[in-house]
């Protein structure tokens, strides 16, 4: 339907594609990633939802030499992250609090398995770089909480704070939903950077963005 909407109304925003159908439009860029040291992230949504076929994307991107990295927020079993650990560089992951209850109020699931999965790719010296959502109202009073549990971790080589966002909002409008987060404030410079010095105290030989 959307190909033939005559007033563009509808659009599609993902097709089924194979591995042998990705793997060129990857490699188009590869003089790039050679020059940069950049190289292919998978992202999702949660991709090791997939963990086959992440499976066979990262192995043909390594068979050509490129740098791979997957961004997960942790909640798949272990066998997903077995799956692709052989293929994979750095994983990008998110912690978005440490107490369970703080959890589930802001994503209505628990964090154990998340929690759990990390600790085993510190044990296993995967190379991680953790993405933490600055959501005021909802995790704001975890951050110290999650820097003293990074803290004990050796395979975190960096953490990015994010600020969270209003940009969904037309996603919202365009699927027919009510915008549910509209009364969060945006955290502000001054905030974000108040944070980023907390974290810098309990990992001060990390980079933290």
């Amino acid at each position: 339907c959307e190909r033939v909407c005559p007033s563009g109304s509808l659009i599609l925003y993902g097709e089924t594609m194979s591995v042998d159908e990705v793997l060129p439009k990857l490699l188009q860029d590869k003089p790039f990633y050679d020059k940069s040291g950049g190289g292919v992230t998978i992202s999702g949504g949660e991709p090791l939802l997939q963990p086959e076929f992440c499976q066979a994307l990262l192995m043909a991107l390594k068979q050509h030499g490129i740098n791979t990295a997957i961004d997960t927020c942790g909640m798949v079993p272990k066998e997903a992250l077995d799956a692709v650990l052989p293929y994979t560089d750095t994983f990008l992951y998110d912690v978005k609090a440490i107490d369970r209850d703080v959890h589930i109020h802001a994503t209505g699931q628990p964090n154990d398995q998340i929690l759990a999965n990390l600790r085993y790719l510190s044990q296993l010296g995967k190379p991680v770089e953790i993405r933490i959502p600055y959501v005021p109202g909802y995790n704001d009073g975890q951050l110290e909480q999650i820097a003293a549990f990074l803290a004990t971790l050796s395979c975190v080589r960096g953490v990015k704070l994010l600020a969270y966002h209003d940009y969904a909002e037309n996603k919202y409008t365009a699927l027919g939903m009510a915008e549910q987060f509209h009364t969060i404030p945006v955290p502000t410079a001054e905030q974000m950077e108040s944070a980023r010095a907390m974290l810098r105290t309990y990992l001060p030989d990390l980079r933290i963005e």
